[in-house]
Formats: structure tokens, sequence, C-alpha cells
């Protein structure tokens, strides 16, 4: 089910009130920030630790149940998860945007490489060089190098 925005409603989920974080500091959270090597800001620690537990299936009754209604849901298109990539971000027109045409991977590679051995292109085959007629300077110097060495 969906209202006119296309968001999913849930109505079996609507006795449920909605909470919000506790801000509460535990016995566990006092022992897990002692135990580290570097002390982060406290303020900061206790908002991310408030709002893991919150957000967990395991304490939140709200997305318990709205979890259960989603996975249950007829028409619910099953697709992997797509993340956006850093890299696909850019900064244009001064502003920070998600443009993954102009990403360094999405480009078109348009360099020339070499290939060993014959090969085809669009004429027909690619004929073999000849290595008798081009050959490089040996390290002895070649034959009049030799004969002034004796």
């Amino acid at each position: 089910m969906a209202s006119a925005s296309g968001n999913p409603t849930y109505p079996n989920c609507a006795h449920i009130k909605r909470e919000e974080p506790n801000m509460v500091i535990t016995e566990e959270f006092l022992t897990k920030i002692q135990e580290a090597d570097v002390l982060p800001l406290f303020e900061n620690e206790i908002f991310t630790e408030s709002r893991r537990r919150h957000y967990s299936l395991q304490n939140n009754e709200l997305l318990i149940c709205r979890w259960k209604e989603y996975s249950n849901m007829k028409g619910r298109v099953k697709t992997p998860f797509q993340f956006p990539s850093f890299d696909d971000f850019h900064f244009k027109n001064y502003q920070i945007g998600h443009y993954p045409s102009e990403s360094g991977r999405n480009k078109q590679n348009c360099r020339m490489t070499m290939h060993p051995g014959p090969g085809y292109d669009k004429y027909g085959e690619i004929p073999i060089p000849d290595h008798n007629h081009v050959r490089r300077k040996s390290k002895t110097g070649g034959k009049k190098a030799q004969e002034l060495k004796k």
C-alpha cells in the first residue's frame, strides 16, 4: 500500500507511538569509552551510541513492526542495494552533487594499447613485424667493437 506521494503506509503500526532516542549514560557505555586508547568527544559518542541503540531492530518496536510489514508487502521489488560511490560526488556550480557520469572510472578509455601476436582490426589481419630487419644493438657493441678488443 502506498500513499499519494508514493511512500508506503503502515496501518498495522499506527498504534505504536514514535519515540525519541534516549540519551542515558549507562555503565556499559562508560566502560567501553574507558577501554579506548584515544578518548573521543564525549557528547558526540553519547549521541552516536544513543542513535545506534534507538534505531536497532532489537529495541525499536515501531521499526520492528514496519520492517515485518515491508518484508511481507506484495508487489515489492527485491533488488540488491546500490549505494552511491564516493568517487561519484563532484564539485560543480559551487555545489557538491552526485554526478556518476563525470567519474574517471566511467569515462571511455581512448588509449592505444599493444597486443602480443597477430590480431585483427577493422581492415583485416594485422601483419606480424619482421624482427630480422629490426634489431637492437647488442651489449657487446657489434663486430667492430669485438675486433678492437682483441
